[in-house]
């Protein structure tokens, strides 16, 4: 462990607060539970920090696990809480991801979504030829019906992030297609838990991807934090030669820490959402961020003479 080597970005002397700001051009910001709740409002003094670090010249993104938004909703968020100039290329999430791989793999390809409808939509209007779910098979006895009349349907990719209305069905259906050798298996969102609210969290996606990759017995390609295949998307998409010249911010230190050091970015933890000052503390050094802070309200304090 390195934890004592951890700055804290409320003590920084104004030398350090000085040299930290001048270390970075891009700064990423993770959305749920560092901007905002995922039931709540936005989290004080964020939106007014993050139009600060705007106005000195950063180059201000967000990298988000949660792909149940649509594009509209996002920005409609921003906008509400004083941000209208964010734009859709700003914001990265897991079904996004799986585009960008889709099109450098097989722009062609027919997919099966186990997305939520946000990300279905976004794949219908991108072009891609997507199998309907046949939400009517809701039955063990359905899906026995549908298998043996229409045998091992033939699909290129099962795709699976978060999605509310999923359930065993889907999963078995999912199943169906993966019994093809050629058919692909790409996964979203690998957060363990979804911060609700300060001290409160639920449950992730994790336990049905590993019902998909067990019974399947397919080796998943991971689109969302931490893969590295995200970082080959972030670095492309934002023009990123010198990873140590962005800041990654996260709430989340499996996800978002993790993720970030391992592209070679410096690392900010807030303890507004997923994790604890304890949990940094007491983490695996590959999970141990270089600065930590309340929340990216912080960020004002810098800015202070």
């Amino acid at each position: 462990m390195r934890s004592n080597n951890i700055k804290n970005l409320r003590q920084l002397s104004p030398e350090e607060r000085k040299e930290f700001l001048e270390s970075f051009d891009v700064i990423f910001f993770d959305c749920d539970g560092v901007l905002w709740m995922v039931t709540g409002g936005p989290i004080p003094g964020v939106f007014e920090a993050l139009q600060r670090l705007k106005d000195q010249g950063k180059r201000v993104k967000f990298v988000s696990n949660n792909s149940v938004r649509s594009h509209a909703e996002y920005l409609e968020r921003f906008a509400k809480y004083g941000m209208a100039n964010v734009q859709e290329d700003d914001i990265v999430h897991p079904v996004k991801s799986m585009i960008w791989y889709l099109k450098r793999h097989k722009p062609n390809a027919v997919v099966l979504p186990l997305v939520g409808k946000a990300g279905r939509d976004l794949l219908v209007d991108e072009g891609f030829n997507v199998v309907d779910m046949d939400l009517d098979t809701t039955t063990c006895a359905a899906m026995g019906y549908f298998v043996l009349k229409h045998g091992p349907p033939k699909v290129d990719y099962v795709l699976a992030d978060v999605n509310p209305s999923a359930g065993y069905i889907h999963l078995v259906k999912a199943l169906e297609y993966l019994k093809d050798p050629q058919c692909q298996l790409l996964l979203g969102a690998m957060d363990a838990v979804i911060p609700l609210a300060a001290g409160h969290t639920m449950p992730g996606y994790l336990e049905f991807y590993n019902f998909l990759i067990k019974h399947s017995n397919k080796q998943p390609i991971v689109l969302g934090k931490p893969s590295l295949l995200l970082a080959d998307i972030l670095k492309e998409r934002f023009g990123i030669t010198k990873p140590q010249r962005c800041l990654f911010v996260g709430d989340s230190l499996k996800m978002d820490i993790n993720f970030g050091k391992s592209v070679g970015f410096q690392t900010l933890f807030v303890l507004s959402g997923a994790n604890t000052k304890e949990d940094m503390l007491n983490t695996e050094e590959c999970n141990q961020p270089d600065y930590y802070a309340e929340s990216v309200g912080d960020f004002m304090q810098l800015f202070v003479n």
